[in-house]
């Protein structure tokens, strides 16, 4: 495309189930661009921005993007991009098809610190085997990537992710469980049969995420359905454990780039 620098293009035909992966590009905006003008795709897109910011219109939405943010688009769907401070977006692009699923995840997540990380040492990985002949090894890759960006959107549940190693699986259904929202994690280690160390080193290898940032995970995604509810901040926040409002709010802040009452605005307006 003329307005993008692709710094890596990546060719796909994953097929699982009702999803497949048409390409993955790696984009850095010219200097010379600050917008992009309206436009819109035959198929399903997710944006990951890995620098700059901006604010990316969607169907005459705002949302302010960042390193971290994710953004997705149905087919059809009009979205454009303006450029903030002149610090040029550093993007990671997926097309994909999928077929006979109605569900519409949120429109905008933001990945944790952690998460990102993780995205572009697969990344790394991924551009590392740019000449190998070996389709299975990208396409593991690139799924491990997908698995990051749908199960943050909400499209696809944690518990729900066939690609998490069995300890992680095990620990994500405990979290689960309405009585573990407020246990210390020590007591959610002995739960799952393991000294809280030992667990956080276990979980680290298998997923890059300790104890703590699963639960993060599980508290954001019940934190986005109890506020499309009729409920008071105040009343969300001690639903998921959180005895101090302001600090939930912090804390939601720092998940997803938004204020809870932020949030739940745009995802009215989404409906």
């Amino acid at each position: 495309m003329k307005d993008f620098q692709p710094l890596f293009l990546q060719d796909l035909d994953i097929q699982m189930q009702q999803l497949s992966v048409r390409r993955l590009q790696l984009n850095r905006h010219l200097k010379e661009l600050t917008s992009v003008e309206q436009h819109h795709h035959d198929y399903f897109q997710v944006l990951l921005y890995l620098g700059g910011r901006g604010v990316q219109l969607v169907d005459g939405q705002g949302y302010q993007v960042r390193a971290g943010s994710i953004l997705w688009f149905e087919p059809g769907l009009p979205h454009a991009f303006k450029e903030l401070q002149g610090l040029r977006p550093l993007c990671l692009v997926l097309d994909l098809d999928l077929q006979g699923t109605g569900y519409r995840p949120s429109r905008h997540g933001q990945l944790r610190p952690d998460e990102l990380s993780e995205v572009k040492q697969l990344l790394s990985r991924l551009m590392q085997m740019r000449d190998d002949s070996g389709q299975i090894r990208k396409a593991g890759v690139v799924l491990l990537v997908l698995d990051i960006l749908l199960r943050n959107i909400g499209w696809l549940a944690p518990s729900q992710s066939t690609l998490s190693p069995p300890i992680v699986r095990r620990v994500r259904t405990i979290l689960e469980d309405p009585a573990t929202r407020s246990m210390p994690l020590s007591q959610i280690a002995q739960r799952a049969g393991y000294q809280r160390d030992h667990l956080n080193r276990l979980l680290k290898q298998a997923s890059g995420s300790s104890m703590g940032h699963l639960r993060d995970q599980m508290r954001i995604k019940q934190a986005r359905q109890l506020l499309t509810q009729s409920l008071k901040v105040q009343d969300v926040a001690q639903r998921l454990g959180f005895s101090d409002q302001n600090y939930f709010a912090r804390w939601f802040r720092q998940q997803t780039g938004l204020r809870p009452t932020q949030w739940r605005v745009q995802s009215a307006s989404n409906k």
